[in-house]
């Protein structure tokens, strides 16, 4: 049996990213002047953005247990549609301080992704009503996902709770209005100058 840590996996997965852009790693550190400024502005997002992603898959899914023999355990995933209950079971677990990391933990998760979707998709996503949209479908299918994994690998033992969803929704639309501020103050500024 083994144990890939969220660390490990974070690490790897970090270092996989900064290779897939050396070049353009490269090109800052040595100061190098680049003719397209707007294209290193975009590649150093994509960085950003792939190191996010390893991130939130870290947090998400890991640790993972790897257990052959005696060592296989399979638990049912737990799922609370309660939010109210889940609350409340967060709380009695671990007070007040547990229920402020799990719930600011939760907005905070996707408002990244609010904001890379605004920004790599603002001819698609070009309202609040198809960023909650998309928001509210991509915490679904980490909620479902964490539930399929407690289903089909010993030792994985996730939660599928309502809070997450309506959570990562809100911050996923938060992102998304950063977004919208940002490109206003950008517009703005472009103005003056």
């Amino acid at each position: 049996m083994f144990i890939i840590t969220q660390k490990e996996f974070l690490a790897v997965g970090i270092v996989l990213c900064l290779y897939w852009k050396l070049d353009l790693l490269v090109h800052i550190i040595s100061g190098e002047k680049l003719v397209n400024e707007s294209k290193i502005k975009d590649e150093l997002i994509k960085l950003i953005f792939c190191m996010y992603l390893v991130g939130v898959i870290s947090k998400i899914y890991f640790p993972m247990t790897i257990a052959w023999g005696e060592y296989i355990n399979f638990r049912e995933p737990v799922i609370r549609l309660n939010p109210i209950t889940s609350v409340l079971i967060i709380y009695n677990e671990g007070g007040m301080r547990s229920v402020i990391y799990n719930l600011g933990g939760n907005l905070l998760l996707l408002m990244p992704m609010g904001f890379f979707i605004g920004y790599y998709f603002s001819n698609i996503f070009n309202s609040i009503k198809k960023i909650l949209i998309a928001m509210f479908l991509v915490s679904l299918f980490i909620e479902s996902t964490q539930v399929v994994l407690s289903l089909i690998l010993p030792n994985v033992y996730r939660f599928f709770e309502i809070n997450d969803l309506i959570l990562n929704t809100a911050g996923g639309c938060l992102g998304y209005y950063l977004f919208k501020i940002r490109n206003r103050v950008e517009i703005i500024s472009d103005n003056l100058v």
